[in-house]
């Protein structure tokens, strides 16, 4: 999470000719007052984009959806170049439902935090290394690069899809998404059980 004030001092060292683009594709995950999701950026500058998707809270990843606040000068520009029909009307219609739907980002947004603080205090129980975040991942530390490629193909194995970090320079780490309480049980086993025999 990049805080408010790390995001306006690096503004304030950006010439206003140049392009700053916020990712705030998981900005629904952060409960914390210090973050800006860029909002209040775009509001007082005319440099500044925010984007958002629909593929992290919403669950609507396969559909590629996502969208942009912006000034109405690059708003034009955008506009200008976006190719015809890049939206197909299943995700249109399916992204304005979702933003509609304000119980099940309430539900979502519950879920993940209390099933992200229940994992992370099972982690901390058993000394098992990780980085924590305000999202809907986090990133477990296996100290080594061949043991966290051990740990993916071991989970892999068993059904259980991760994400290797070595193309992030992040070769001793697996990234795990936040699933079902069910889900992140049989993951904590899993990963205890490989543990145990390294």
């Amino acid at each position: 999470m990049v805080e408010r004030n790390e995001i306006s001092n690096f503004i304030k060292k950006i010439r206003s000719n140049i392009l700053i683009i916020l990712d705030a594709a998981y900005a629904e995950y952060v409960d914390k007052i210090e973050y800006s999701n860029g909002l209040e950026f775009v509001e007082k500058l005319n440099n500044v984009i925010m984007l958002r998707t629909f593929s992290k809270l919403h669950a609507l990843a396969s559909l590629r959806l996502g969208w942009a606040y912006c000034p109405e000068k690059i708003a034009n520009i955008l506009k200008s170049v976006r190719p015809a029909f890049s939206v197909n009307s299943l995700a249109s219609f399916a992204g304005t439902a979702a933003v509609e739907d304000i119980e099940f980002q309430k539900l979502s947004f519950s879920h993940n935090l209390k099933t992200k603080k229940w994992v992370f205090k099972e982690l901390k129980d058993h000394n098992i290394s990780f980085i924590p975040s305000e999202t809907n991942f986090f990133l477990l530390n296996f100290h080594t690069k061949e043991i966290a490629i051990d740990a993916l193909r071991f989970l892999e194995e068993k059904n259980i899809f991760v994400r290797g970090m070595q193309p992030y320079n992040l070769s001793n780490y697996l990234r795990v998404t936040i699933g079902t309480k069910n889900e992140m049980k049989i993951f904590l086993e899993r990963i205890l059980s490989f543990l145990k025999d390294k």
